[in-house]
């Protein structure tokens, strides 16, 4: 079955994770990324699926 409510979130700080959870529990299929490595795993355990990015720093011009 295809779930048609999905989101992404960028970033599990204080205002990514507990929307995150709030959406996944109201049966919302949710992308979560973190730059945290000690939150990996945690998020694992929960039904949120980890969006990996690699984020650069530009110089401004």
């Amino acid at each position: 079955m295809i779930n048609n409510k999905a989101v992404s979130i960028l970033g599990s700080g204080w205002l990514g994770e507990p929307l995150a959870n709030h959406l996944s529990q109201a049966g919302y299929e949710v992308g979560l990324s973190t730059r945290t490595p000690t939150k990996v795993s945690a998020l694992k355990k929960r039904e949120l699926h980890l969006i990996s990015l690699i984020l650069r720093r530009y110089r401004a011009i």
